[in-house]
């Protein structure tokens, strides 16, 4: 080997004291500490110095007192200059400064003395990594690489920040490449050597906390632990990380439970969320700079030094267009202006990263759309509409409306809201916001889903292997499992769990996304977001996240509400802070819930009441089911409102504010009122809204409430219906059960046991009677032929519905039957099951009952 490249193994190796050159023209490499002097003839001693240096991508060995043979002509006034000058002369073998202010480059290979001179020996590539911090992602620079394949954009950029906003943007784009002085963006992340470019590859989540990055990956975990603590928050856990020299990251293995570990290595857990240890950084004029000791980067402006790390950065901040960072190197400090960073022991590198900024993302829904919510983030303000607005749900409003529309931008500059013909975001600052439109969507346990294009599903593997036969089944799953990022459905009735946050085309398919998660309180939707706050918090704390969501509702500066040490506070900023712990709910649109249950549109209002008493029949339930079937079918039932652990039918549709309480209003129905049974004042009815009945029977007489007519009706013998005037409120009682369309009425019919003809049917030893609707029996009597029964004897037990009248004992002949059905039996079906039906012949049922609404 030659001995420029004994020199650069030996500055590689921690144990290497010395080149050794032998008689024979060999090198070897010495760990000892030995002299420069030897007594061995032909033996050459090159003593491993401290001092090292990197220039024109290479490094660089420095020899006091010694010098090349074979120097080019040409004098450098700098060692960059010179450096640059070597590589590109593939027979270059160093540097020697032959001066102040003079280098000359060498092709010669023997090493002579030089008194006064400094010989630097040319060695590998200088192969220089750093991580950074841009856009509130981590991103790794790499030096002499460019990235290859194909491009992102056939358009490049002159500056690194407007590259990399370019590639923040482009969802292909994965890095930035630096070659020539023109930025190219590409869509692989795969690097190739190539002298002169540096390269800026995405890695994605970074958290900048304690002195270091940390590169957060979802789904991943590390291994090893530093110590036996479990810590309750990530701040705690990034802390005593940061400590120890061999503690590598952090991993949340569950709910406020953080280990810190040992490994550095990302392996697949989708319940878990990893932040790996990477760069140490400094933090100054709200701006980034990655630090690294032995390091420097290229063009460092010497003209103007600076007393002090934060006087540099300050200047720096200042013009991001043309400043990369800047240096140390003997108390003072310089800017710089060139990217590539090289390796030299007698300086401490500062990069320029980006500004600080709080990365805010969440989902949020606005007229059946979801709106993905990124901050601060905007969209292209060239494709913005003419018109400003000044709240969100304005320019969501206007959007929904336009089919070209593709989201709404918060301009901070300007504090107005715009809507944008382009769906792609980039980097703004401060306050900027872009709001972009997704599909329809639904809330269903508290997440909101994205239903996506026709002919579509999530990219990739499924999340596992269970099949679900219904859209809310699938929901309901996807919101419980972490790993779950939404659900396609694969066929009729199939729906399949997905894992990946992108789609791909499937004909025949149907794509679901899960957004973030929301509270739907208050008549708004509240998108939450963890370990962070909205700014402008409240003194005044409150005990329940309800009792401040109602708050903020009610107060027009309120953004939002916080959740810090247990309190809740109104927050009235527009910006964000990361808070470990911490938890906000940002005041969205106006938001009512729907669904459908019993062929009926159903609102629901949580946190509120309705009121007015239905006043008759059952008018509370358990179930709210069951409470939602019976007011849909009762025309004064307007409303359902729970409260106390009950349902209870309401006529009134006005929502009160009640804490607690949920109440459920009802729209548009299709239920079938000719097959709908009502129980009033012991009789069984017919509502037919939208229909009436003849002339009354009492032309003067009317009735302020349903139950005082029902009572009437049945006390009159020719009475068959009653019926409902709007316009009047009143009730009416009729000769005929007849009816015919009407506005502004409502007829109810008088329903009989068995529609008035009562038949039986036998079936073995069982006699059956159908009722028709659902009757409580409170006596009955029941006559047979006078010949028969002869053969009849023992037991018949007597049933309406499922719960026994009464049992007798039959023998010889029975002509009837009388019996008082004491247990209130409720049911739509009579029994009787006799132990020896023999030659039983029904000729005559008389019942006396009431209508019910218990079956």
């Amino acid at each position: 080997p030659t001995l420029a490249k004994a020199l650069a193994a030996c500055k590689k190796n921690s144990k290497c004291k010395a080149v050794v050159r032998r008689s024979d023209n060999k090198y070897f490499l010495s760990s000892k500490s030995i002299s420069t002097k030897t007594k061995k003839s032909n033996y050459k001693i090159y003593k491993k110095g401290s001092s090292a240096v990197a220039s024109g991508g290479y490094s660089y060995s420095t020899m006091e007192n010694y010098v090349y043979g074979g120097l080019d002509k040409t004098v450098h006034k700098t060692i960059d200059a010179a450096g640059a000058a070597c590589a590109k002369k593939s027979t270059c073998t160093g540097i020697v400064k032959v001066g102040k202010g003079k280098y000359q480059i060498a092709t010669g290979s023997e090493i002579k003395k030089g008194t006064g001179k400094t010989l630097y020996v040319k060695g590998g590539k200088d192969y220089t990594s750093r991580d950074i911090y841009f856009g509130a992602e981590m991103w790794t620079a790499k030096a002499p690489y460019t990235l290859s394949g194909t491009k992102a954009e056939t358009k490049t950029y002159k500056d690194r920040d407007n590259a990399m906003r370019h590639c923040l943007a482009n969802t292909a784009c994965n890095g930035v490449t630096l070659t020539g002085g023109k930025y190219t963006l590409y869509k692989s992340s795969t690097t190739t050597e190539k002298d002169g470019s540096v390269s800026w590859i995405r890695r994605g989540d970074i958290l900048a906390s304690d002195g270091y990055f940390w590169d957060k990956q979802k789904g991943k975990t590390l291994t090893g632990y530093y110590d036996s603590t479990k810590y309750t928050t990530l701040a705690k856990a990034t802390a005593a990380c940061a400590k120890a020299t061999s503690c590598k990251g952090v991993t949340k293995e569950e709910t406020k439970k953080y280990r810190t570990n040992t490994g550095s290595t990302f392996s697949t857990n989708n319940g878990r969320t990893a932040w790996r240890q990477e760069d140490p950084f400094v933090l100054h004029s709200g701006t980034y700079f990655t630090k690294l000791s032995g390091k420097k980067l290229s063009n460092i402006q010497t003209k103007k030094a600076y007393a002090s790390e934060a006087k540099a950065a300050a200047a720096c901040a200042k013009v991001p267009r043309t400043c990369t960072g800047f240096v140390l190197k003997s108390k003072k400090y310089y800017l710089t202006k060139g990217w590539t960073l090289y390796t030299d022991a007698d300086y401490t590198a500062f990069i320029r990263n980006h500004e600080k900024v709080v990365n805010v993302e969440y989902t949020t829904m606005y007229g059946g759309y979801s709106y993905s919510v990124k901050g601060p983030f905007m969209h292209d303000p060239t494709k913005f509409g003419k018109t400003a607005y000044t709240t969100s749900s304005k320019c969501m409003a206007a959007c929904n409306k336009s089919a070209k529309c593709k989201g709404c931008s918060y301009f901070g500059k300007k504090q107005k809201y715009y809507t944008s013909t382009d769906s792609k975001v980039y980097l703004g600052g401060g306050k900027d916001k872009a709001f972009t439109k997704g599909g329809k969507s639904v809330v269903n346990n508290s997440y909101i889903f994205e239903t996506k294009a026709s002919g579509t599903k999530i990219k990739g593997d499924y999340l596992d292997s269970t099949t679900y036969t219904s859209l809310g089944k699938a929901m309901e799953a996807c919101a419980k499992k972490t790993g779950c990022t939404g659900f396609t459905k694969t066929g009729k009735n199939k729906y399949r769990l997905g894992k990946t946050s992108t789609v791909e085309t499937k004909k025949g398919m149907q794509a679901y996304m899960k957004g973030s998660t929301v509270t739907a309180y208050h008549l708004k939707l509240w998108p939450h977001m963890s370990d962070m706050v909205i700014t402008g918090q409240g003194k005044t704390a409150l005990k329940t996240k309800k009792k401040a969501m109602i708050a903020c509702s009610k107060n027009a500066k309120c953004k939002g509400v916080n959740k810090v040490g247990g309190k809740y506070y109104q927050a009235t900023g527009d910006g964000y802070t990361v808070k470990s712990g911490g938890e906000a709910w940002v005041k969205g649109s106006s938001y009512t819930p729907s669904f459908t249950y019993d062929n009926t549109v159903w609102y629901y209002k949580d946190g509120y009441k309705t009121s007015g008493d239905i006043g008759f029949g059952t008018t509370s339930y358990t179930s709210k089911d069951k409470a939602m079937y019976w007011c849909v079918r009762n025309p004064i039932c307007n409303s359902v409102h729970y409260t106390n652990k009950k349902y209870h039918l309401r006529s009134g549709t006005k929502v009160t504010e009640a804490e607690n309480d949920k109440a459920w209003t009802y729209g548009t129905s299709k239920v079938d009122f000719t097959k709908v049974a009502l129980p009033v004042a012991g009789g069984m009815w017919n509502p037919r809204p939208g229909y009436k009945l003849g002339s009354p029977l009492e032309k003067k007489k009317t009735y302020k409430t349903l139950p005082l007519a029902a009572k009437a009706c049945l006390g009159h013998p020719k009475c068959s219906g009653i019926m409902y005037t709007t316009k009047t409120k009143t009730y009416t009682i009729h000769g005929s059960d007849q009816v015919s369309s009407g506005k502004g009425y409502i007829a109810y019919p008088k329903k009989y046991v068995c529609d008035g003809n009562c038949k039986v049917t036998k079936k073995g030893k069982v006699l059956s009677i159908d009722l028709k609707y659902c009757f409580k029996v409170h006596r009955m009597e029941i006559s047979n032929k006078a010949n028969c029964c002869s053969k009849n004897t023992g037991k018949v037990v007597i049933k309406n519905g499922s719960k026994t009248c009464a049992s007798l004992t039959m023998n010889g002949k029975t002509s009837a039957m009388k019996l008082d059905c004491a247990s209130g039996a409720v049911g739509t079906k009579i029994t009787m099951t006799f132990a020896n039906i023999g030659d039983i012949n029904l000729v005559g049922l008389g019942l006396v009952v009431e209508g019910s609404d218990a079956c």
